[in-house]
């Protein structure tokens, strides 16, 4: 994800499009490099409702392509790794969680 510098937030357009940058573009200019604004799948979205929660600078996402069509990407979610680890792990596998990165969480224990 692209960010401004200044509010370290990823960059987000006035319709909540992402602008990413690929791992396979190599070429100085970062943010000059970036792509067209993406749109995010969302688990709820409609005219006038609907729920986001905005990705942070950094993150690693999914993207695919409407269609096959490379100038139609979506992303499609954001994805763990060792520099941002999934909040569920071996250690807590019973639990649904939703945590906020200041550290608020929403979880729900399965255990059965």
């Amino acid at each position: 994800m692209e960010s401004n510098a200044v509010r370290q937030r990823a960059r987000i357009d006035p319709t909540g499009r992402y602008t990413v940058q690929f791992h396979f573009d190599t070429a100085a200019g970062g943010g000059a490099k970036a792509s067209r604004p993406v749109r995010m799948a969302q688990p709820h979205a409609g005219p006038g409702y609907g729920m986001h929660f905005p990705v942070k600078p950094g993150t690693e996402v999914l993207l695919g392509f409407i269609d096959g069509d490379p100038d139609r990407p979506i992303i499609l979610g954001a994805i763990p790794n060792e520099s941002a680890p999934s909040p569920v792990t071996a250690s807590n596998a019973r639990v649904n969680q939703i945590r906020t990165v200041s550290g608020i969480v929403v979880e729900l224990d399965d255990y059965v």
